[in-house]
């Protein structure tokens, strides 16, 4: 085998050893005891995020629809100009 091929595989066995470690550690490290209080404030707190959410998700809603009005608007409003070299009756 070449030098290269030697030189990926040791890379990859090294992260593949290195990622099933912290696979690992994320597995089974020890978890400290949620209390109700701590859990309710959480909770509120996610609900407070939702709803600030969907008022964002709502006023993009509304801008999309107000984008979408004027463009079809402005495409149906079709500006209308004088072919070159015709004649233009002006008043005077």
């Amino acid at each position: 085998m070449s030098s290269s091929v030697i030189l990926i595989l040791a890379l990859c066995s090294n992260a593949l050893a290195v990622l099933g470690g912290c696979a690992l550690w994320i597995a089974y490290r020890p978890r400290r005891p949620v209390s109700d209080e701590s859990l309710a404030i959480e909770l509120r707190r996610l609900r407070e995020s939702v709803a600030s959410l969907t008022a964002e998700v709502e006023r993009i809603g509304e801008s999309q629809r107000y984008t979408a009005r004027l463009l079809h608007e402005a495409s149906t409003m079709r500006a209308t100009f004088p072919v070159p070299g015709a004649k233009t009756v002006t008043p005077h």
